[in-house]
């Protein structure tokens, strides 16, 4: 602590202008759904795979030995509790999807599942995501310890 009381973290510094939120939003959603009741887990363990310490990776090696994702985003199937995990890069490279359009997203995700006959049979669980806030300042600021 500094001598005011105050941690030299909090502190300030007498800065002249503050960072303005520049943008905000999500970058990366990994949702959980349960498949070990459901009427679609057998075409689910029919999909191409690897195994994993973790499950079966959806999907396999395609042209020039490139690994594709067999639903378009890196998913695993838990053998043990037939649990799909799926992490969903919603958006482009740069680029955030903002909260108010998650839902969306996720629902275009899951019509796709239902177009290959592997609709969820209950609600996805989030295990993680990632938020991030881009802030613009001018540079002494950003320096500024």
């Amino acid at each position: 602590m500094s001598e005011g009381g105050e941690s030299p973290a909090c502190n300030t510094g007498g800065f002249v202008e503050k960072p303005t939120l520049h943008s905000h939003g999500v970058d990366d959603l990994t949702l959980v759904w349960d498949y070990s009741e459901s009427p679609t887990l057998v075409k689910l363990l029919s999909v191409p795979f690897v195994p994993t310490p973790y499950g079966r990776k959806l999907g396999e090696a395609g042209a020039f030995g490139r690994w594709e994702n067999a639903l378009g985003h890196y998913a695993t199937l838990s053998e043990r509790t037939k649990r799909l995990t799926v992490q969903l890069k919603l958006a482009k490279s740069g680029e955030l999807v903002e909260p108010g359009s998650l839902t969306e997203r996720v629902q275009r995700f899951v019509v796709g599942l239902a177009v290959r006959g592997l609709e969820p049979y209950g609600e996805p669980c989030v295990r993680r995501v990632d938020v991030t806030a881009d802030l613009r300042c001018a540079p002494v600021v950003g320096d500024a310890d």
